[in-house]
């Protein structure tokens, strides 16, 4: 499955959306942790292996 996540820079970190995905916001400090805490939340939010997503990156 494929997904695009916005991603933009907040003043304490970064906050990525995924079009499409009801929920599928998340925000982080680092943003080395913007990638495994997108993964997770997608799969959690549609059952998909997580080694199955290939998400495309982008500026919001």
């Amino acid at each position: 499955m494929q997904y695009t996540v916005r991603v933009t820079r907040l003043a304490a970190g970064w906050r990525a959306d995924v079009e499409g995905l009801d929920g599928g916001t998340v925000e982080v400090a680092e943003w080395a942790q913007l990638d495994p805490e997108v993964r997770a939340l997608v799969a959690d939010l549609t059952g998909v292996w997580i080694e199955d997503l290939d998400l495309e990156w982008a500026d919001a």
